[in-house]
């Protein structure tokens, strides 16, 4: 998802990764135990808007 918002502009960075599940600090593989995919994006609301 990342190369997506980074290409749009006011769009300063974009980090995915993944959050919840039953496993603490859990591996790529481990995700599967409950855990969502999320992303987290920083942009300048000057340039663009979070609509």
């Amino acid at each position: 998802m990342e190369p997506t918002f980074d290409k749009q502009d006011g769009v300063i960075s974009a980090t995915s990764g993944y959050s919840g599940g039953r496993i603490g600090n859990s591996t790529y593989e481990q995700v599967k135990t409950g855990h969502i995919d999320l992303i987290q994006i920083l942009f300048d609301p000057e340039r663009v808007s979070y609509d």
